[in-house]
């Protein structure tokens, strides 16, 4: 996938919560013009390779509100440590299933 186009990102979230929105919004703040990222929602449309990153979903914690802020806090961190870990690979040389397996890596390591 040689290109001098930045690479695109669309990030999806099942139920449509925060995490979507938080993974775009954090990639776009540290890749700069490295990356053209998107927020997809919960329905992707289009031809695109698809990974899964699990996250638990903080929109869903009951409890007070630094129980709340705690599971996001810990949701954020999670998506920053992949993303940066994301932004050191050779993703713009790597082929469709290079690519699959480094975000799988990525994804199992944190």
């Amino acid at each position: 996938m040689i290109s001098d186009q930045p690479l695109k990102l669309l990030f999806n979230c099942s139920h449509n919560t925060c995490r979507n929105i938080l993974s775009e919004a954090f990639t776009r703040h540290i890749a700069g013009d490295f990356t053209d990222e998107a927020s997809a929602g919960s329905n992707p449309v289009g031809n695109a390779l698809k990974v899964h990153w699990g996250l638990p979903d903080p929109s869903q914690v009951v409890g007070t509100n630094p129980d709340i802020d705690k599971a996001f806090d810990h949701v954020v961190g999670i998506i920053q440590v992949r993303i940066h870990e994301l932004l050191t690979q050779p993703l713009l040389k790597a082929s469709t299933n290079q690519l699959a397996r480094i975000f799988k890596d990525i994804g199992e390591r944190y």
